[in-house]
């Protein structure tokens, strides 16, 4: 705790410096570390401005959820628990005999657009992934009205949406290319030093001399 206590007490100062100004009474502070024994009782307390800012183990930004982990659990919960509920909508009107492109704007409308806010941002497990993918899942089969033994990826192309880990990747790869375009873009910086180690590693890789496959045959004479 020695090592993070002049940070937490030198905040304020840090503030002043960078030109910024915080409300104590809604600030709140968050220790992101992977020991889950460690609990916000043995954290040095917290001031700025005169008033104890209060220790929290998640924190909300623009609509994501941190944890203290950065797995981004909380916030695929919180998509989980909204994805459910317009789920349960669209099978409403389903069942009102709504026409299918209907439902498809619907689906893309009140289901696609929690699951994919800020998903080219986070960085989350196979089992989180496969929770959102399975949510995914329910709504191809309520729009053409498929039985539960038809195929997944033939409910999908009814529906024209790729899986989430698709959708992730091409986003990710937008945001890229959009980067690397913007001379004044916040991630060009990151995004051009990643592809400079990125190409280095692979021209390391490939200088590398080739070697002759040993004469198993030799080894036995």
């Amino acid at each position: 705790m020695d090592l993070i206590s002049p940070t937490l007490c030198n905040i304020e100062a840090y503030c002043e410096c960078s030109g910024m100004h915080c409300n104590g009474e809604k600030a709140e502070a968050m220790l992101c570390t992977l020991n889950n024994r460690l609990q916000s009782s043995n954290f040095p307390p917290i001031q700025y401005d005169g008033q104890e800012v209060r220790v929290s183990d998640t924190l909300r930004h623009p609509g994501v959820i941190f944890d203290r982990q950065v797995n981004f659990s909380e916030h695929v919960n919180s998509v989980l628990h909204r994805g459910i509920k317009a789920a349960n909508i669209l099978k409403v009107a389903a069942g009102r005999k709504t026409e299918e492109r209907h439902l498809v704007m619907l689906y893309k409308s009140l289901v696609l657009s929690v699951v994919d806010y800020a998903l080219p941002m986070i960085n989350i497990s196979q089992n989180l992934m496969g929770k959102m993918e399975r949510l995914q899942n329910v709504c191809p089969r309520i729009i053409p009205g498929c039985p539960r033994s038809t195929p997944v990826h033939v409910l999908k192309y009814l529906v024209g949406v790729p899986s989430i880990e698709t959708r992730q990747k091409l986003a990710q790869a937008t945001i890229t290319s959009k980067a690397l375009q913007e001379c004044r873009h916040g991630l060009r910086g990151v995004i051009s030093k990643e592809l400079t180690v990125l190409q280095s590693a692979q021209q390391n890789t490939t200088a590398l001399p080739h070697r002759r496959p040993r004469n198993r045959r030799a080894d036995f004479l």
